[in-house]
């Protein structure tokens, strides 16, 4: 009897492991039963919680019913499981299952020889990068904050994650410089904070204000997907934390597609703060390499639930009281897609965002390569702030159907359950 499958839910991942005392025959660990729900999938993600116990970290396989193998990892499991150190996650990506449609896979202690594993390279004092055949996928960029000149403040003040085209051959985000050297990769803040009777902006942070990395709370490689966590430092113009935040990147290659999933949460120190901004400053956004602004801005168009947009057209939230409609209602959207130019090269990049988490999320949109959607929100100590986005990166343009696709997905992910 080999009894380390585990019973329990957990928030918005749509999975449920059953107790279970399967027989271990030779390297077959247990059978996992997987359910599409009412829509199809193609390229499905399918998450197991498993004791860690009895489940080392380790790549193993699944085996379909037609007999393919595919590519799974065993690994610690993610921040939003809130699970600490005593269970781990079973992930593989399933090719495709029929709507309404169970298919049961087994799990093997057998490495897959899937031929590529993702990777973590980190020089211990600028910068993480995480490579897929030692090719380029995100780097996160956490230089420690250097006051020694101006520039050299402006350029270490907060931590961002670059993005990687899914070859791998170029760097698709903006760093430092440039048009707005705020706006850098994937990037997460306020530009108005307010605790203890003052005022913040880790958004810009220009007066005294900082993101500072604390630590690496957990890192992750396998054939499946590459995850770090890592805590961060709020600090307010006195140079002093005022909420720490543990930012948490996972990344999947999905066919020729890249798979980002970017979770915070975010903790205040012991105040009551007040997070708030506006669309252009607030908020998680992605900033695309600084030769859109420069060179290709006319080609930049977005896709949203309501259609494709024409190039060079885009909207932002607003409320005041001579704002047109389109804009007024650019909140609350399940998805937003920025299509941009670089090198000669069209690329899509979908934000897909969470009905569970906080709103009204208000949009913004420019064809320079800035989008995402920003909140207020009241951070306490017994209220920590809770977010997650998920990004899909693929060469070339998508449509509407796509996308929704991929949102649905991500939504109500497929169900797991173990036979």
């Amino acid at each position: 009897i080999f009894p380390f499958l585990i019973a329990g839910t957990w928030a918005h991942e749509g999975t449920e492991a059953t107790v279970a005392e399967p027989a271990r025959r030779g390297d077959l660990l247990f059978t996992v039963q997987v359910n599409a729900g009412e829509n199809s999938r193609t390229s499905a993600l399918v998450k197991l919680l498993v004791d860690a116990q009895a489940v080392a970290d380790q790549p193993v396989t699944v085996i379909d019913p037609a007999g393919r193998k595919i590519p799974a990892q065993i690994s610690l499991a993610g921040i939003e499981y809130d699970s600490g150190n005593s269970k781990r996650l079973l992930t593989f990506i399933a090719p495709e299952i029929p709507a309404r449609t169970t298919i049961e896979y087994t799990v093997h202690s057998q490495d897959s020889d899937a031929g590529r594993e993702f990777k973590w390279h980190d020089d211990q004092t600028t910068q993480a990068e995480l490579q897929l055949d030692g090719k380029g996928v995100v780097r996160y960029m956490y230089e420690a904050l250097d006051d020694a000149t101006e520039q050299r403040r402006a350029e270490t003040c907060k931590t961002y994650h670059h993005v990687f085209s899914p070859d791998g051959t170029k760097l698709l985000t903006k760093g430092t410089g440039g048009l707005y050297p705020h706006h850098r990769g994937i990037f997460f803040g306020f530009n108005r904070i307010s605790y203890d009777n003052r005022v913040a902006d880790n958004w810009h942070c220009g007066k005294g204000e900082s993101q500072t990395h604390s630590h690496c709370l957990s890192e992750t490689s396998g054939p499946v997907y590459g995850r770090h966590a890592n805590v961060i430092l709020w600090n307010g113009r006195d140079g002093e934390p005022f909420a720490t935040e543990v930012r948490q990147i996972t990344c999947y290659r999905v066919g020729d597609a890249t798979l980002i999933d970017f979770h915070a949460t975010v903790k205040s120190n012991g105040k009551r703060i007040t997070l708030d901004g506006d669309p252009q400053h607030a908020g998680v956004q992605f900033r695309a390499r600084q030769q859109v602004a420069d060179q290709t801005r006319e080609k930049t168009f977005y896709i949203r639930p309501d259609g494709v947009g024409k190039p060079g057209q885009f909207r932002n939230w607003s409320d005041k009281p001579d704002e047109t409609g389109i804009n007024r209602s650019h909140r609350n959207l399940p998805f937003n897609a920025m299509v941009f130019v670089l090198d000669g090269d069209q690329y899509n990049c979908a934000c897909l965002d969470h009905p569970d988490y906080p709103k009204p999320a208000m949009y913004s949109e420019r064809d320079y390569g800035r989008f995402g959607s920003y909140f207020r929100y009241q951070l306490t100590p017994e209220q920590p702030l809770h977010v997650r986005y998920r990004y899909w990166l693929q060469e070339g343009t998508m449509t509407v159907a796509e996308i929704e696709r991929l949102s649905q997905d991500f939504v109500n992910p497929v169900a797991a359950s173990v036979n």
